[in-house]
């Protein structure tokens, strides 16, 4: 109301001075859109928040091999946190879906103000996975109305891994990947399989989670890591690593 009262006696010095022309008119009127507009801003967001705009471009997520039943992402979660990763100041603020549109996702979101709000969206298919996700972490002040998300796919959740020396057998736990592709089984002669060690077996089957080394090995220690692989060739993060004692 102050600042309105302050716009018309502004307006009011013109037209005793000279005679008010369109100009003037038009002036006013965007002074006036210019403090409702703001207004109803601050109406949105709670004190200490300001409202922002989300939207995330899917476009690029055509170019992958999704089979059929996943290429199209159905739910976009957009959660924010503040504080550093992994330390006792890392927390949750706020936690919105976003509407998908064809090729898109959009909303707003009410963010406290502050510095370090890290805004992880996730998109999930149609069968509730999550396949593609981003991670952006700015600044956020009065001024701050649009973050920008890039997505990326996300590699399979990686297994479990057993060995059961009466059986000689390697089991793990069953991928949840949409998109599987294989299993792939690593032999390393000390500690810390990766995947440039041995490949020794391969598993396409998502069902078929066991596996037995048949090649005939000399006495020493053998350890054995599997990955999962989807169909955009991403790799899962090793699973635990399991050791084998050859003693003929």
């Amino acid at each position: 109301m102050v600042k309105v009262i302050a716009l018309e006696e502004i307006f009011m010095v013109e037209y005793l001075d000279h005679k008010p022309s369109l100009q003037h008119f038009i002036s006013l009127l965007t002074c006036l859109l210019v403090l409702v507009t703001t207004s109803c801003q601050n109406l949105l967001a709670p004190e200490g928040s300001t409202q922002i705009t989300l939207e995330i471009d899917l476009t690029a997520s055509e170019n992958l091999k999704k089979p059929g039943s996943v290429t199209t992402i159905t739910r976009v979660v957009v959660t924010v946190f503040t504080g550093e990763f992994g330390t006792a100041s890392y927390k949750e603020l706020v936690v919105k879906e976003l509407s998908v549109t064809g090729r898109s996702a959009q909303g707003t979101i009410s963010v406290p103000i502050g510095e370090n709000r890290t805004f992880q969206a996730s998109a999930y298919d149609a069968n509730k996975f999550i396949q593609y996700q981003g991670i952006s972490t700015v600044n956020i002040t009065e001024s701050t109305f649009a973050v920008n998300i890039g997505l990326g796919p996300v590699p399979p959740d990686r297994t479990t891994l057993s060995f059961d020396d009466q059986s000689k057998r390697f089991n793990w736990t069953k991928s949840l990947a949409s998109d599987f592709a294989a299993y792939r089984m690593y032999r390393a002669n000390s500690p810390g399989v990766t995947l440039s060690s041995a490949l020794i077996g391969t598993i396409g089957a998502v069902d078929s989670t066991f596996y037995v080394d048949t090649e005939r090995l000399s006495d020493g220690l053998y350890y054995y890591r599997v990955f999962v692989v989807d169909t955009e060739g991403l790799i899962s993060i090793g699973s635990n690593e399991v050791l084998r004692i050859i003693n003929n």
